[in-house]
């Protein structure tokens, strides 16, 4: 393998890499946001829909987790 196909597949690794952790933080947020309806829900609170962002920063993250 020379350097220029070396070079190639690591860039498709790092690409994989990146797709596969927004698909994850996209999967969070919306289970997050699954288990806080269910727990507004179970306390007979009113919800209002909220749509996960496009991007999702880490922050973002841990405070949707924190419910």
């Amino acid at each position: 393998m020379n350097d220029d196909e070396e070079c190639a597949a690591r860039q498709i690794v790092r690409h994989v890499c990146v797709a596969l952790k927004r698909y994850l933080e996209a999967h969070l947020c919306i289970k997050a946001e699954n288990l806080r309806r269910t727990q507004f829900r179970e306390t007979g609170g009113q919800l209002e829909p909220v749509l996960p962002p496009a991007k999702v920063s880490t922050e973002h993250l841990f405070r949707l987790c924190e419910v």
